[in-house]
């Protein structure tokens, strides 16, 4: 990853790590996935936000770190409708 693409993705990880601890654990997860998806009109489906967090959780600790939040970016990139 350049440089530029690391900056960006500890500048979302600390929107989703809101009590700074250094990790995002479920409760962050939904809260900022409700937030955005109420943000973009859409409802958010708490199953799906478990199965995002546990593909993002790749150690099974119950919290999901920069490298595994930096994995998770860049495989929802993939992903995205060009």
């Amino acid at each position: 990853m350049l440089r530029t693409q690391v900056q960006s993705a500890a500048a979302a990880f600390m929107q989703y790590d809101l009590d700074r601890d250094g990790v995002v654990g479920l409760q962050d997860f939904h809260l900022v996935m409700h937030a955005l998806s109420q943000h973009a009109g859409k409802a958010v489906d708490h199953d799906d936000v478990r199965r995002m967090f546990s593909l993002a959780d790749m150690d099974d600790n119950g919290a999901v770190d920069l490298n595994e939040f930096m994995v998770l970016r860049r495989e929802m990139r993939k992903r995205r409708p060009k």
